[in-house]
């Protein structure tokens, strides 16, 4: 009974893995250049959205903003709501 339940539970572990995404990791700046190309390689974002999340983790770690906890989704969510708060020039044309 014990190999059946650990069996179930190997494979729930492994479908719950699989269906997730490189931006569902936690951000890690020892691992960032690894998580970075795991994203690119995924093709899970478009190319503008991931040069939006390095460009927002670039800067805002120059700013001294901490990341712990979170996800590389919620600081990719976090730049585009900077972004249509904070509109550049060239997005708006001025």
């Amino acid at each position: 009974m014990k190999k059946i339940l650990s069996i179930v539970m190997l494979a729930t572990v492994l479908a719950l893995n699989s269906c997730s995404t490189p931006l569902d990791k936690k951000y890690n700046e020892q691992t960032l250049d690894k998580d970075m190309k795991e994203i690119v390689a995924s093709k899970s974002v478009s190319d503008e959205d991931k040069d939006m999340l390095a460009g927002y983790i670039v800067i805002s770690k120059i700013m001294g903003t901490n990341f712990e906890g979170k996800t590389y989704n919620d600081i990719l969510k976090e730049a585009k709501d900077y972004a249509k708060k904070h509109p550049s020039s060239e997005s708006t044309g001025k």
